[in-house]
């Protein structure tokens, strides 16, 4: 009973391993998942897991507890049991008795969780990351295999086995809603810990949090819309394609943060003495960029985004609602940038004409996209929260004729779905300081004595002059930003909807490394010690030039003006 070769693989790697049996396969493959570290991995876990323990002995939920920080919540524990249950039984979930639970899954989770260490461990080019991860999520109170892995007389192939997932029928799997929220809100807490593989950190202890489960929600409403700004309907259940579309497409860094905190959960990597897990920042309100907001941000951004690199340029709550702030305070900042806008939807325009003069003004201005024509799917009868971020790579200019805003210019919704807008071309931001606002992904307004007239494009965020009021219209794919990344896997890329939002307040984040940072620093003395200087300017040391101007007459009281 053993491993034999064959043919090659179809990634033109090593051998397709054959196998005489089930059991062959879940040695081979937990065999491997050791051999994938180093020796000194191997060495600092079996310190964690104790020297007579070894890597195929089970794990109870105390363990889990202790190794995730669960122990204040049952349902997390049996979210974490159940996913290490499927990792324990991969690749053979629909063969293999289920129910426990091995120190082992810990090593196998840390290569399938991560795509490219998964393709490596299973030797598949064509590994469906996305897939496996919707299993390993999946509810399995009741048996919902139908084809598992047979035996035939030549053997079993290890690559079909992974890739159809031991025959099982992914759809037919059921995923509730409210776990997935409350997962996600986990991973989200967990980002703030361990955001990068450099990080070292605490004692990670999870807690709920009504701030990171509404930003789990937002992830988890973009999979099913139907849910109400409050939560998702009881009996919400998440299919294998809603997740696989919106993971995939709007969050594929979802599940690194538990990477990076599995990788680091032996004790070489814990700083038990000088650092401790910071608290959760529940004072959300302070500022949109919160811990909870970075957490959101990271699943769907590639790069850092740690507070190291983020400097405060603007924020309307403290300086005011004011293009003439927004400019003082950003156009000053030579380094890429973080726009972030928030608000509530308007969802009756007489209503808020007569409550917001300014508004009725707007509505004159700004061409309406017809209620009749908007798909019901994305307008809401119910006031909800808005939230927008655009990263901008060029330093912010006036730019009341021309447009500036590079390809990298990003639009990404936040609450109450999350969704990306790429841009398709450059020049793609204007910031216009008389009368025209800002807007990204429209042409400049049309802006006369008598008249304004904004024209926005097909995908687009404007905000009015006095930062009241906003829109983001979606209509179609011929602007300067292209349709949401999330619709046009869905093939929806036309689909038509408006929402049109009250400001409750715009900030801007300055991106930069420590060298960036110190350079606009040191800018910023300079230019304030110049300004300071040219005040100081002591006025009697012009005193001979004075004098030489009394004497031509053209100063003081006998002053005539001289003659030609």
């Amino acid at each position: 009973m053993g491993q034999q070769s064959s043919t090659p693989s179809n990634s033109g790697g090593s051998p397709v391993p054959v196998f005489e049996s089930k059991d062959a396969i879940m040695k081979f493959m937990n065999e491997r998942a050791v051999r994938k570290f180093s020796s000194a991995d191997r060495i600092a876990f079996q310190a964690f897991i104790g020297d007579t323990t070894a890597t195929n002995d089970l794990m109870n939920s105390d363990a889990i507890e202790r190794v995730f920080g669960v122990s204040a919540d049952p349902i997390m524990v049996s979210l974490l049991s159940r996913i290490l249950e499927n990792v324990t039984a991969f690749p053979l979930v629909n063969s293999v008795k289920r129910g426990k639970v091995t120190y082992n899954s810990l090593l196998k989770a840390r290569l399938l969780l991560d795509p490219r260490r998964a393709v490596k461990y299973t030797s598949l080019k064509g590994y469906d990351y996305f897939g496996w991860l919707f299993l390993f999520l999946a509810y399995k109170d009741k048996p919902m295999y139908a084809n598992p892995t047979e035996i035939t007389n030549i053997g079993i192939k290890l690559g079909p086995v992974i890739a159809n997932f031991d025959g099982v029928d992914l759809e037919s799997l059921k995923l509730p809603g409210s776990d997935l929220v409350q997962f996600i809100s986990f991973l989200l807490q967990l980002s703030t810990c361990c955001s990068s593989g450099h990080d070292t950190f605490g004692l990670f202890s999870y807690r709920k949090s009504k701030n990171y489960e509404r930003r789990a929600l937002n992830i988890v409403r973009s999979m099913d819309p139907s849910g109400s700004s409050s939560g998702l309907g009881k009996n919400t259940i998440i299919t294998a394609a809603q997740f696989k579309d919106v993971v995939s497409t709007v969050a594929p860094h979802l599940f690194q943060p538990l990477v990076y905190y599995l990788d680091h959960v032996d004790s070489r990597h814990r700083d038990f003495e000088t650092k401790e897990h910071r608290k959760l920042e529940e004072d959300s309100d302070r500022y949109l960029l919160s811990d909870g907001f970075l957490a959101q941000m990271g699943t769907l951004w590639s790069g850092n985004l740690s507070r190291d690199i983020l400097q405060k340029l603007f924020v309307a709550r403290e300086a005011g609602f004011s293009m003439r702030s927004f400019q003082a305070k950003v156009c000053k900042w030579m380094a890429p940038s973080i726009l972030i806008v928030s608000g509530r939807s308007i969802v009756d325009d007489d209503l808020s004409v007569m409550q917001e003069p300014l508004y009725g003004r707007f509505l004159k201005e700004y061409p309406k996209w017809r209620d009749q024509d908007q798909d019901p799917d994305y307008m809401t009868k119910k006031k909800k929260t808005l939230v927008f971020a655009v990263f901008v790579n060029d330093p912010w200019k006036v730019t009341n004729k021309d447009l500036f805003g590079g390809a990298e210019t990003t639009i990404m919704q936040l609450a109450p779905v999350q969704e990306i807008f790429k841009a398709t071309r450059t020049g793609n931001i204007y910031f216009n300081t008389i009368g025209g606002g800002i807007g990204i992904g429209s042409s400049q307004p049309v802006i006369k004595a008598s008249a304004k007239k904004y024209q926005p494009g097909d995908v687009s965020l404007t905000i009015d002059p006095s930062l009241e009021v906003g829109v983001f219209r979606h209509v179609g794919p011929h602007g300067s930003m292209s349709p949401g990344q999330l619709l046009s896997k869905r093939g929806q890329a036309n689909k038509c909807f408006e929402y049109r939002f009250k400001v409750q307040d715009i900030e801007v984040w300055g991106l930069g490394g420590t060298k960036e940072l110190e350079e606009q620093r040191k800018q910023w003395i300079w230019e304030e010690a110049e300004s300071q200087r040219r005040k100081n300017v002591n006025i009697n040391g012009f005193g001979e030039e004075r004098a030489l101007l009394e004497l031509a007459g053209l100063v003081g009281q006998h002053q005539g003006g001289g003659s030609v």
